[in-house]
């Protein structure tokens, strides 16, 4: 495809999203119009200290670019994405487009989706380990430890520390026998209901919510003890649920972004060709009048250039030399192409059959064999050669 056919294709893709977007911003605003009858004033904090950020922004945009923000017509990505079957990444990339005109405000959101892990998945499918083995204490009544590890298995091990932790389950230290106080027909698998609860409307979490506090489910757990954590606001009880299943890895919490398209005053159905220079036959025909010409910003800071890195083996070998000078070492000059094995073994203390001596790039001379007499100071010599064969400093030496 042409370089020309890919461009008329996206500029009548997002001469496609302006209708739709002009389209939505009539239904928002209709909607609000009835949705303002019924509405009760009730907004929690975080949503006033955003909508206080947003009316500064806002202000902002009518002082210096003359617009201003119809916060009554809106729509969402999301909603784009799903009611007229667009990608929604490619809904993302024109809304961006937009922005820049100063059509609309993008206000960046998220919100999670929640799904169920492999282990998860099985326990929606055969049931909780801590249901399978309190179902089994209550069948097998006095069951010892041993048998119930023996007949589940890690099952029973799992189910078991949970019920204990919820003290659902009596463990007699004494003769390691398991017992249950509750009725088989009273006891609920509250785990797989909320897994399944999840399964079903974990891909929008207002609904999900909403599921858990209408069937109340939260609530039968606090008096079943399946959570500790006895809060006022069910908003807290199902986080505090959601955790808890997070943390035992039967849930996978998936964060995701969407846009939040507010509509301006200059919004308008139809987008003028940009041009970036204006030239003689533009002036003198007055064509100009007809394109947008393309504002550039002067104080945006241009591309860093990378000038080259130092090497990784370099940087590592500065990183010891500065720990050895900071314990008093000092550094020997190394320029020479040859040097004794005195400097390269011996000081260092590595013993006379090592392996290091002989091995990787290790190579000895034949001419000359061995070094000039006297080429440091003899007393270190000396003291080198004593730690090598009768030890010091905790070692034994070569007499060993």
């Amino acid at each position: 495809m042409s370089t020309n056919n890919v461009e008329e294709k996206k500029n009548e893709e997002l001469y496609n999203l302006l209708n739709i977007l002009e389209e939505e911003f009539n239904l928002s605003k209709i909607e609000n119009k009835n949705n303002n009858k019924n509405d009760d004033g009730d907004d929690d904090d975080v949503n006033k200290r955003e909508d206080n950020n947003n009316n500064e922004y806002y202000k902002k945009l009518k002082d210096e670019k003359g617009l201003d923000v119809l916060i009554n017509e809106y729509t969402t990505s999301l909603k784009i994405s799903k009611k007229y079957n667009i990608d929604h990444n490619k809904v993302m990339g024109m809304i961006k487009k937009l922005e820049t005109l100063y059509y609309i405000i993008n206000l960046i959101k998220s919100f999670n989706t929640y799904h169920l892990s492999d282990e998860g998945k099985q326990y929606l499918k055969e049931g909780s380990p801590e249901f399978i083995v309190i179902k089994y204490v209550i069948q097998n009544n006095k069951c010892t430890l041993e048998d119930l590890k023996k007949n589940l298995g890690k099952i029973g091990d799992i189910g078991l520390n949970t019920n204990l932790k919820n003290r659902t389950i009596q463990l007699n230290k004494a003769d390691k026998c398991l017992t249950c106080n509750c009725n088989l027909h009273d006891i609920q698998d509250f785990t797989q209901i909320y897994l399944d609860i999840i399964n079903q409307y974990g891909h929008d979490e207002e609904l999900l919510f909403a599921h858990l506090k209408n069937k109340n489910h939260t609530k039968n757990a606090l008096n079943n003890n399946e959570m500790k954590n006895s809060c006022k606001d069910n908003n807290n009880i199902i986080n505090n649920l959601i955790q808890d299943l997070k943390k035992r890895k039967l849930l996978e919490i998936k964060k995701n972004s969407y846009s939040h398209v507010i509509k301006t005053s200059i919004f308008k159905k139809d987008i003028k060709k940009q041009i970036t220079d204006i030239n003689y036959l533009l002036l003198k025909n007055e064509e100009y009048k007809k394109y947008d010409i393309k504002k550039y910003n002067f104080f945006s800071s241009g591309k860093k250039i990378n000038k080259g890195n130092i090497h990784l083996l370099t940087k590592q070998m500065r990183t010891f030399k500065e720990i050895f000078f900071s314990l008093g070492f000092e550094e020997m000059e190394t320029h020479n192409y040859v040097e004794s094995s005195f400097w390269c073994f011996d000081a260092l203390y590595i013993p006379q059959q090592h392996p290091s001596r002989d091995l990787q790039d290790t190579f000895f001379i034949k001419e000359p064999e061995t070094c000039i007499d006297k080429f440091v100071d003899t007393e270190y010599i000396d003291n080198i050669k004593r730690v090598h064969t009768h030890g010091d400093y905790g070692s034994f030496g070569m007499e060993l």
